[in-house]
């Protein structure tokens, strides 16, 4: 999965000033040693060696792990690293290296432990005698600010997302199904997005397109700081995420997935491929089809993606191919025509699965 500051050049966000939701969360500590010291300037390649080592300590089978520096640890060797396991559950740690020959992780989360949601902390000034809540809160997590900034359209501020995004998790697949699809209507010509607005509740935040088009993003799951995972008008999103895959070739053009997103509210399943050819050929995305683990097919709804046409491409576009009913585990299926003459060629691209079944 790609981390967030590449997806700098794709999205991001508003600004807003509000109320804190503290991360108060450490699910079960432990602690393990391993050696090798980092260099100074690798220490985040470092810490990653360390932590996958670390789950085969414990059995662990890791899906895409990641690691990213936490500054605010008080030094720039402290990283937090995230994996999905093949559970189907997180395994999180947070190692801070040293010049010795040992580094120690402090486990944050372990499959089959409850992380506990994030606590909504009242405004500043808000409290019944009026005095400031934060000054009695944990430094936490800004749910208001993140979510204002997750939904604005602003590419330059969800790079300031990064630090309090949980690297690999599936709130940074979600950050980045927002990027892929703000970023993707831009390039492609779609109509202007409606301003959102994000509101703090009791549960969580309330994220508004409309006044009368409004979901709840809930149990809001923080660790060290950073979001690891929330749910959507109760549906967790880890299972409705898709990660981004390797370019499959298809003569001499390649597909990627980007991201991938069941909603909750359309139930559509949007997946962003990225296509590129160094020859002039012809995409035949309007038939673009489906398939799901039982080999069920459903066909494109071509009103609710963007780009599914059939068009000659030489050279890049991202497109978003819409279906509706459908989960990430399947595959989409379209042709690409070579302009030698010669039989379409079939692309079949892997919409794999952030949350795999146990």
């Amino acid at each position: 999965m790609l981390p967030l500051e590449v997806l700098t050049r794709r999205l991001a966000a508003i600004v807003c000033c509000g109320a804190l939701c503290a991360g108060s969360l450490v699910a079960g500590a432990g602690s393990a040693s391993a050696t090798t010291p980092p260099d100074s300037d690798n220490g985040s390649t470092a810490a990653l060696e360390q932590f996958i080592s670390l789950g085969e300590q414990y059995g662990y089978s890791l899906i895409d792990p990641a690691c990213s520096a936490s500054p605010s640890e008080g030094t720039d060797l402290t990283y937090t690293c995230y994996a999905m396991t093949t559970l189907g559950t997180p395994f999180i740690a947070r190692t801070s290296l040293s010049d010795i020959d040992v580094v120690e992780f402090d486990i944050l989360a372990q499959p089959g432990q409850v992380i506990d949601p994030a606590v909504v902390v009242e405004p500043p000034g808000s409290t019944p005698d009026g005095s400031d809540a934060e000054s009695d809160a944990s430094p936490g997590f800004d749910a208001l600010g993140y979510f204002d900034s997750l939904f604005s359209g602003d590419p330059t501020e969800v790079g300031t997302l990064q630090q309090v995004t949980a690297p690999g998790s599936p709130a940074e697949a979600y950050a980045m199904y927002q990027i892929e699809f703000v970023q993707t209507r831009a390039e492609l010509g779609g109509d202007t997005l409606n301003p959102v607005h994000v509101y703090l509740t009791a549960e969580g935040v309330l994220i508004c397109v409309t006044s009368d088009s409004c979901v709840h993003a809930t149990d809001l799951q923080v660790v060290n700081g950073q979001l690891v995972s929330f749910k959507v008008e109760g549906e967790d999103i880890a299972p409705r995420l898709g990660r981004a895959t390797d370019p499959v070739p298809v003569g001499t053009s390649t597909a990627s997935v980007q991201a991938a997103y069941r909603s909750v509210t359309g139930d559509l399943l949007s997946v962003f491929v990225e296509l590129t050819s160094t020859d002039a050929v012809m995409f035949e995305l309007s038939t673009a089809v489906y398939i799901d683990a039982d080999g069920n097919q459903t066909a494109i709804d071509r009103t609710e993606s963007i780009g599914a046409e059939d068009f000659d491409l030489k050279g890049t576009v991202t497109v978003a191919l819409v279906f509706p009913g459908v989960d990430p585990g399947g595959a989409v299926r379209f042709l690409v025509h070579q302009n030698d003459g010669s039989a379409p060629l079939a692309a079949v691209l892997p919409v794999e699965s952030l949350a795999p079944e146990s």
